[in-house]
């Protein structure tokens, strides 16, 4: 702000007004294309859970779907 360019102190202005929004990117290391990704994949899995009586099943497949569990974990 000690700068004398009106247009850096406009920056310097954005960046304060959305610094909430900023910490979290560097902090956690996710952008919004990753996260619409995982949106638009439960979404998918939103669409198929009409046939699901039971919430916890619906649960459970979202885990399974995108938690990169394996159908057949390795046996030891």
């Amino acid at each position: 702000m000690r700068s004398r360019l009106a247009p850096v102190k406009r920056v310097v202005r954005m960046f304060q007004r959305h610094l909430n929004n900023l910490v979290p990117l560097f902090e956690h290391r996710l952008s919004n294309g990753s996260i619409e990704g995982l949106n638009n994949k439960i979404q998918s899995l939103v669409k198929q859970a009409y046939r699901y009586r039971n919430p916890e099943r619906f649960k459970t497949d979202i885990f399974f779907h995108l938690g990169g569990l394996s159908l057949y974990p390795a046996t030891h």
